[in-house]
């Protein structure tokens, strides 16, 4: 098998998971004031 063509799984998820896990704590800690961001967004008009 042609090592060019194959993939490492298991390096893409790891990668995938340490790109996702500070987007993840951004957003659990600013959770409340995007929601109310978004919220309010819709009000003003």
């Amino acid at each position: 098998m042609d090592l060019a063509t194959t993939s490492d799984y298991g390096a893409q998820v790891a990668m995938a998971v340490l790109v996702l896990i500070p987007v993840m704590i951004f957003f659990f800690v600013f959770q409340r004031d995007l929601i109310d961001g978004v919220a309010t967004q819709g009000l003003k008009g």
